[in-house]
């Protein structure tokens, strides 16, 4: 390697001492050199090495930004040419082109006038003052305006990249007075680009510096969804960079852009009582003319992700929770292998009603033709309904809705678990964009979450660590539907802190909770072949003696796969029914009874297994309890087509009486169903996984075919009524 040194004689001139030496001399051959030209009594000065290590940073400028100058650049301090000095020395292969017979710069080098035409001349290198000059061909500049600009990709021999390789530098400066019109050379996102993602920022770069006081947002510059009407302004914050050569809007951290619109940004220009300017007064003239001497600069792009299906083609029935008190019923969310899908419930049940009650005919001809669509006309309009989004995870498990919606806009936050990430995902339900994740809970199986009763603070969520054996509560009180969650997500997602674990049996799977105000919860250690009981009030305080505490250990079948409540209704006491898919002893799965009959709070070790039924039954998936007819669940035979109907049957009476679950009937869904669903509208959904269906029917109706939805690979799904 060698190394290019150079200083200044006594007599002047300019002399050069090429030393070629291996990297690891370099030290010692300064050392030395050092020494040699040392300050003895003949007078000579040192000469100071570039320390090659340093970063690369423009120190100084000539002319300076915004200077006006003579035509031959002979103003004081400039001589005749453009100057850069660098705190290191750039390599010279960065910056200087050879080949380039115009002006010897690489494309890293711009110089320009104010219409973008580059300018002829001649650069230089110089080590010992770590500078780059430039000469204007003739030694002369016409008058305009000039913009010089060094990309961040300017390197020194160690690596070292122009402000660490974050972002350009630029300079300008006009030949003779500034009467020049700043002028936009740049914009990102590019014009008309799409699937731009939500939180890109968009920059606008200038050909000199704006002045700060002209660029407000939402009073000369502006950031609008184009996809509303009138245009929405965006949430977001507006900053000017690089000494105000660039324009940067900085999109909400917590919601970014809408999914799936056309984002226009517009800029006020000449015309306008206020508008952007530069630094002296020049005002910007725009690419668009809106009226008579008025101007906007504006471009657009397009926005990545599918935009939620618009819930104002319908009447919402009552209970919807866009009225106003209604409860939290808005749509069924059903997960493939690694997708979730959002079911619009106002298009599904206007559509069911179309197909099933006024042509039922037309549910056969769906089914025959394996089709994802109603096949009548949609009304208003809209397109036969595929979907509100589609969300990606590693592997999507099971899921619940918060209960607590946005009654603005009838949004709310889904948590999901994701297997293969070992963690419960945060979903927004309004756009199916992923807010955070909850880390290191060890393989998800079971979720559930308290309701409002149950902890005075707040809802509190519950996960099942199948491999470590734990059950994890998060507080989710820091987190508010309706309003930024972001901070709270990163302050939650791995606190450990924050975390209550409780130990269960071996390999936990599903979780409920009592969906009411009595506070009652419990998990299924599947090889255990038990299911334990706990109250979530004892999260709270968390100073409380029992924090954490889980009941005895009540015996069920082989294989217990999830739990699920009844309706609480006082005297009666609290029933939940616990499903096992079966093992060795009996391969084909039973549901057992559990009753706390003490009516009131749950007490720790109170309630007792009644008894449990198999008739009817062929490994049985994870139910639903139906809220219509009260003390009955619906069963999905997972090896079947059917449903299995439990309910609570009472033997005898007074001391004698007791209580047991039986089969009284079964309904024709659809091949393995493995997951059952209720909205709160009559209408019922099941995910068939035989078929790659979601099943629509109406939870009374016992008999008929249901309205099919396509969905290839479909594993489970779920709504605001499930625990």
């Amino acid at each position: 390697m060698s190394n290019l040194i150079s200083g200044n004689g006594a007599g002047g001139r300019s002399s050069r001492l090429l030393v070629a030496l291996p990297r690891v001399g370099l030290a010692a051959f300064g050392a030395g050199l050092l020494a040699a030209c040392g300050s003895g009594g003949g007078g000579g000065s040192a000469v100071e090495l570039p320390d090659v290590n340093a970063d690369l940073i423009v120190v100084q400028n000539t002319p300076t930004n915004g200077q006006e100058t003579l035509t031959d650049l002979s103003d004081p301090g400039l001589d005749g040419k453009v100057t850069i000095k660098f705190t290191s020395m750039p390599r010279s292969g960065s910056i200087i082109d050879s080949t380039n017979a115009f002006n010897g710069l690489t494309p890293n080098v711009q110089v320009l006038d104010q219409g973008f035409s580059r300018v002829r001349g001649q650069p230089s290198l110089d080590r010992d003052t770590r500078s780059l000059t430039f000469t204007p061909e003739g030694g002369v500049l016409s008058p305009a305006q000039y913009t010089l600009t060094l990309s961040k990709f300017i390197s020194t021999a160690a690596g070292k990249q122009l402000n660490a390789g974050v972002e350009d530098f630029s300079t300008s400066w006009c030949v003779g007075p500034d009467v020049y019109t700043p002028v936009v050379r740049n914009v990102s996102p590019a014009p008309f680009q799409n699937d731009t993602p939500l939180f890109t920022p968009i920059v606008i770069t200038f050909n000199e510096s704006i002045d700060p006081i002209s660029a407000v947002y939402g009073q000369t510059v502006f950031v609008e969804d184009g996809g509303t009407n009138p245009p929405t302004l965006l949430n977001g914050t507006l900053q000017l960079k690089r000494d105000g050569f660039d324009l940067v809007f900085i999109p909400d951290p917590c919601s970014g852009m809408p999914p799936s619109t056309t984002v226009v940004v517009r800029m006020f220009g000449n015309g306008n009582t206020s508008a952007i300017r530069d630094r002296v007064g020049n005002v910007m003239i725009g690419n668009v003319n809106v009226g008579a001497g008025v101007t906007e600069y504006q471009f657009q792009f397009n926005t990545k992700g599918i935009k939620p299906l618009p819930n104002n083609n319908y009447t919402p029935w009552a209970g919807s929770p866009f009225l106003n008190g209604g409860p939290p019923v808005q749509a069924v969310y059903a997960a493939t292998g690694n997708r979730l899908y959002a079911y619009d419930t106002n298009w599904v049940i206007f559509n069911f009603n179309q197909t099933f009650t006024y042509k039922p005919e037309l549910t056969q001809q769906v089914l025959a033709a394996n089709l994802g669509f109603p096949i009548i006309t949609p009304p208003n309009g809209v397109q036969p309904y595929g979907g509100d989004f589609e969300t990606k995870f590693g592997k999507t498990g099971e899921g619940v809705v918060d209960y607590r919606f946005d009654t603005t806009l009838g949004h709310t936050y889904l948590y999901v678990a994701d297997e293969v990430n070992e963690s419960v995902v945060v979903v927004n339900s309004g756009t199916g964009k992923i807010e955070g994740r909850f880390n290191g809970l060890g393989t998800p199986k079971g979720v559930g979450i308290s309701g409002p009763g149950a902890t005075g603070a707040g809802p509190t969520l519950f996960i099942s660590n199948y491999g470590q054996g734990t059950l994890t509560a998060i507080p989710l009180s820091g987190i508010q539907p309706g309003l930024p969650i972001c901070t709270a997500i990163q302050e939650l997602q791995d606190d450990n802190s924050k975390r209550v674990y409780m130990l269960t049996g071996r390999n936990p799977y599903g979780v409920a909770l009592q969906p009411q105000g009595v506070a009652i919860g419990a998990v299924v250690n599947q090889a255990d072949n038990d299911v334990q009981f706990f109250d979530p009030r004892t999260l709270k305080p968390v100073e409380n003696l029992g924090l954490g505490t889980l009941s005895q250990k009540y015996p069920v079948g082989e294989g217990p796969i999830d739990v699920c409540f009844a309706q609480y209704l006082p005297g009666t006491g609290q029933f939940a029914l616990i499903v096992s898919q079966g093992g060795i002893t009996n391969p084909t799965g039973e549901v057992a009874l559990w009753w706390n009959s003490t009516g009131g709070p749950f007490a720790a070790n109170s309630g007792a297994i009644q008894g449990s039924v198999e008739d009817g039954l062929n490994i049985p998936g994870r139910p639903i309890y139906d809220w219509l007819n009260g003390l009955a669940w619906w069963v999905p035979n997972t090896a079947g087509e059917d449903l299995a109907k439990v309910d609570i049957v009472i033997q005898g009476g007074g001391l004698f009486a007791t209580i047991q679950p039986q089969v009284n009937m079964t309904r024709d869904i659809g091949p393995n169903p493995t997951k059952v669903s209720y909205t709160g509208a009559t209408i019922a959904f099941a995910s068939l996984t035989g078929a790659g269906q979601v099943a629509v029917w109406e939870l009374n109706a016992l008999a008929g075919a249901p309205t099919l939805y396509s969905l290839p690979g479909v594993r489970s799904l779920f709504c605001a009524f499930d625990q």
